[in-house]
């Protein structure tokens, strides 16, 4: 018989390693709902900076703020659909990213 401490990692394992992705937090177009701002299903939140969110979609990394981008990592641009609201989107306006940043910074630890 299974001791509840075993029962418990058996269960909760897997959910821990569906909820991270190796390059960060795995998001989904699903949590989101119309605030998905990416052209992927799914992408990976992480912070390797304390200012410096970024998403990973398809391998490369995305920058989430101008501190990122000033890093080095890429410009967001073009994975971003466009926006929801049909009349900014007829003008090639892109999504906003604000909440997937909210999220990504949720991550970022304060520098000392």
């Amino acid at each position: 018989m299974l001791t509840r401490a075993a029962f418990v990692l058996i269960i909760a394992a897997p959910l821990v390693l569906t909820a991270c992705a190796p390059d960060g937090l795995a998001v989904t177009a699903a949590e989101f709902g119309d605030d998905w701002p990416l052209i992927t299903a799914t992408a990976a939140l992480s912070c390797p900076a304390s200012d410096q969110p970024v998403v990973t979609v398809n391998r490369r990394r995305y920058a989430l703020n101008d501190t990122a981008k000033a890093a080095g990592f890429s410009e967001i641009t073009p994975v971003l659909r466009r926006s929801p609201d049909p009349q900014l989107a007829a003008l090639n306006v892109k999504a906003e990213i604000a909440p997937l940043r909210a999220r990504a910074l949720q991550l970022c630890t304060p520098a000392p």
